[in-house]
Order: C-alpha cells, then sequence, then structure tokens
C-alpha cells in the first residue's frame, strides 16, 4: 500500500510534513510558524500579524513588487494568516510550480524589514484595527474574551491596538522575529502530488544555514473567569450578545464530542438556537459553536436582535444552553454527524483544504489522519460522551457575557440549572423542518461616534471545577488577510 504521509526533520530542527495525494494535479505548499497572539510581550501587542504583512514586503533578493508578481506569474493562490497560536504562509499551485513557490515562500520567510514598508504597513494595519472596531459583532466577541481569559495572553486581541501598534519600533519587530521565527519551531507542509525527494533537497538547500534558538515551549494554561458586561453604543442599531463557558482544550481527543455538541447547540442550520430564536424571528442572527486552543477551549453562542428583545433573548440563550444538561436525543447527534461527515470529506477532496486540516492536527496534536480516520473519530462519538462533557464543563454555569448596543441596561431571567442527564435515548419533541444561515452581524457605528460607555455587573464567581479546556468546531478567527498594493 502506498504511503499517504511523510515526516522529515532537517539538522536544524526544521520540520516537512507531506501527504501524498497522486490524482491531483496541484500542491498546496507553506509555513506554519508556531507563534501568535499568546506569545507575544503585552507591550508588542499585535507583532505577530502585524510582522505577517511585512514578510510581503521585501527580502534581500527580492522587493514587495516582485514578491506579488512572481506569485501572480504562478497563478497562485496564496495568502497568510495569524492566529492566538499561529502565523500561516501558503501558496496552492499546479504540481510544476511546486519548487517555485517553495523557494519564493522560503525567502519571504527572511524578511528585510524595510524602514519605509513598516512605517507604510503601520498605517494599514491601524486602518484594519479602525474598521474592526466598527464591527459590533467582532467587539463583543473580543470583549467576552478579554473576560473569560483575563490575565492571560489569550485575552489579548490578535490585531493590538492602536496604542501598542502605534508605538512598535522596527527594532522590536526585528527582535520578536529572531525569537520565534526560528527552524525548530517552523513546519513545512505540503498536500498534492509532491515529489518527496526533490522538495526536500529543495528544503534542505534553502534552509540548512538558517539557524536559532529553541523556542521555550513552556506556556501558562489560562482559566477561566465568570462575569458581564455591558457596552452601550447608542449609534448601534441592534443589540449584539455573546456568552462564553469554559470547554476541553483542542489537544484533547475528546475534543471532536465538544465540537458536535456546540454544532447540537448552535450550527448555523437545524440547531436548538436556529429554531429557538432565528426561527421565531426574536433574533436576527443566532448561532455558535466549540473554540479550541491548545490548552484551553470555549463553547460560545452570539446572538443579534432588537433591543427589545435583547432580554428575552440573553434568556433564551442561556436557557437553550442549560437544557442540553437535561438530554439529548439520538437522532441529533446522528444529524451532527452526518453534517461533520460532510464537510470533512468535502475539505478532504482538495490539497489546500487537506493543507488547512492536517496543520491543525499536527499543531494541536502531534499526529495525521486520514480522511478515513476522521470519520472514524467522528462516528465513535456517543451520547454518552456528550453528558460526560457537560457534567464537567456545564452550560448551566455562570458565563463570560457581553452585550453591546443602543441600551444602557438590560435585564434577563438567569437560566435555571440543569437536572441530570436523561437516559441514553431519551425521547423530546421533535423541532418543525426548515433551514436559514445566519451570518455574523456587521452594523457599523457612524463616523465621528463618541467613545463607547461600559456598564459592569459583577457576578459572584462560579466555583472552580478542574481545569478549564478548549476544542475546535467552530474556526477560531484569523486576522488578516493580507491587502495587496
Amino acid at each position: 500500500m502506498p504511503r499517504r504521509f511523510s515526516v522529515h526533520q532537517f539538522a536544524n530542527e526544521l520540520t516537512a510534513v507531506i501527504e501524498f495525494m497522486p490524482q491531483t494535479v496541484s500542491t498546496a505548499v507553506g509555513f506554519l510558524v508556531s507563534t501568535g497572539a499568546r506569545h507575544e510581550p503585552a507591550e508588542y501587542d499585535g507583532v505577530s500579524h502585524f510582522l505577517e504583512h511585512m514578510m510581503f514586503k521585501g527580502t534581500a533578493h527580492r522587493g514587495w513588487q516582485e514578491i506579488n508578481r512572481e506569485f501572480d506569474q504562478m497563478g497562485a493562490r496564496y495568502n497568510a494568516f495569524t492566529g492566538w497560536e499561529e502565523t500561516c504562509y501558503y501558496a496552492w499551485v499546479l504540481n510544476e510550480q511546486t519548487p517555485r513557490a517553495l523557494d519564493l515562500l522560503s525567502d519571504m520567510l527572511a524578511p528585510a524589514l524595510p524602514e519605509n514598508e513598516f512605517t507604510t504597513e503601520k498605517k494599514v494595519i491601524l486602518e484594519e484595527i479602525a474598521r474592526y472596531r466598527d464591527m459590533p459583532d467582532h467587539v463583543a466577541f473580543e470583549e467576552a474574551m478579554k473576560i473569560a481569559f483575563a490575565g492571560h495572553r489569550l485575552s489579548s486581541n490578535i490585531l493590538g491596538s492602536t496604542e501598542t501598534v502605534g508605538k512598535l519600533t522596527r527594532d522590536q519587530m526585528s527582535e520578536y522575529f529572531s525569537r520565534r521565527y526560528v527552524p525548530a519551531n517552523t513546519t513545512l507542509f505540503a498536500c498534492g502530488n509532491v515529489n518527496e525527494q526533490a522538495l526536500l533537497a529543495d528544503l534542505d538547500k534553502l534552509w540548512s544555514a538558517r539557524t536559532g534558538p529553541r523556542v521555550n515551549g513552556a506556556e501558562d494554561t489560562p482559566g477561566f473567569h465568570p462575569g458581564r458586561k455591558v457596552i452601550q453604543r447608542k449609534e448601534v442599531a441592534r443589540e449584539h450578545l455573546v456568552l462564553m463557558w469554559p470547554a476541553l482544550p483542542v489537544a484533547d481527543r475528546r475534543s471532536i464530542a465538544a465540537m458536535l455538541l456546540g454544532n447540537i447547540l448552535g450550527d448555523d442550520q437545524n440547531s436548538r438556537l436556529f429554531w429557538a430564536l432565528k426561527h421565531t424571528g426574536l433574533a436576527e442572527e443566532a448561532g455558535g459553536g466549540y473554540w479550541g486552543f491548545s490548552d484551553a477551549g470555549l463553547t460560545a453562542v452570539y446572538a443579534s436582535c432588537d433591543p427589545e428583545n435583547a432580554g428575552k433573548v440573553e434568556h433564551i440563550m442561556r436557557a437553550e444552553s442549560a437544557k442540553l444538561g437535561r438530554g439529548i436525543r439520538a437522532e441529533e447527534l446522528q444529524r451532527a454527524k452526518n453534517r461533520a461527515r460532510t464537510s470533512l470529506v468535502f475539505l478532504a477532496e482538495t490539497p489546500f483544504n487537506r493543507f488547512r486540516q492536517l496543520i491543525h492536527q499536527w499543531q494541536m496534536r502531534r499526529e495525521l489522519l486520514t480522511p478515513e480516520e476522521m470519520l472514524a473519530r467522528v462516528d465513535e462519538v456517543t451520547l454518552d460522551d456528550l453528558h460526560a462533557l457537560l457534567r464537567r464543563y456545564s452550560l448551566a454555569r455562570e458565563a463570560a457575557a457581553v452585550v453591546l448596543g443602543p441600551l444602557q441596561r438590560i435585564s434577563y431571567h438567569a437560566a435555571p440549572s440543569a437536572p441530570k442527564a436523561k437516559p441514553k435515548g431519551q425521547v423530546h419533541p421533535k423541532p418543525k423542518a426548515g433551514r436559514s444561515k445566519p451570518k455574523a452581524g456587521r452594523s457599523k457605528p457612524k463616523a465621528g461616534s463618541s467613545k463607547p460607555k461600559t456598564v459592569i455587573q459583577k457576578q459572584k464567581p462560579a466555583a472552580k471545577k478542574g481545569k478549564p479546556g478548549a476544542g475546535k468546531a467552530r474556526a477560531k478567527p484569523k486576522a488578516g488577510k493580507r491587502a495587496r498594493r
């Protein structure tokens, strides 16, 4: 049987991960650097994302014009993204262009960081920060993260702030690059019809002279903090509500169960929140899911609605989340499994989407799964697994909550504590048929609006129930699709 995967580590500890897809005529190739917002010093907030932009601004061998032109000459689909724990640079090309794409990406990861481009790109970043501040749903999620992971770098903003980015210098960025962008902290991924021998030879030639200190892998594990904040923005038309609870870390194999649980609660079609809020017309948008990090995780739900419905909507969001602890129907789990299976298979059929699947598997669990193995992981989840998760990570406990909109104060009735889960196979009323796909709200404040008024309502902290974790069902937000000049 032909090999599906190959893993090779070079003398300088650069790692190469290859998946062979001989039936394809294209290859996705890229570098994953294990650095992101959580690894930044607080005073460098936003440097990972800013640095991602600077990788396209010139090297010792190519200016920014040559980088863009060469990608276009290849006909490549290329870009980069930054998260809390990773930064990735990639290109999806026809097979014969793979060596050229590898050479260009490798050169980009030795940036010149020209001072004039640094100054210009800082303006682009500041505009990007301002644009996201005009998105009420984005601000609500950001503020909820600050509550949930208070005092930890996971509460930081990937983009940084106008203050930290404004003060950042080229020398500080260079120092951060020298510490984090080292071969031992970098992995090359290639998925497609790959010539392994030629690719490894090219990598050795391009990277053998690069060295750097091994990155300290020890990181503080975040705790979870409940709380509720109401942010008044009179210029915003709708109320935006976000609730978050702790969940398994994505490194835990059971995170697939947390993903299915999140989909049952908040998937954009046929979920409990869909039927309770969107289908009834109480909310314009309603959904949620599982958000995973290496050592922490969240179950998060979101809704946007007319201000006069905000109290009722928040009550239903809390009540529907708590009700999961009363029992889940076998039919609900099977429907979530079927949709997850379909999504996994569709993504696995193209080199670029397999590239995205593999970097997640490798980064979080140091494993490489075939599509068949991924489907088996989904199939093995049982109702008992979901109920066990809900006993450990109850959604009836206090949440990290943010309500943002025109109202200064919103009252809601606390969700009742969920009783013990009902036996496996418990029958519940079946929801009505129908579907609609909610999209994230984008209400935009008027220009020149005043600083948001914030009202904090303190809550008694919930008792600690072991180490909070994290998983992954909903993709974590990534900063910055690169703007081309």
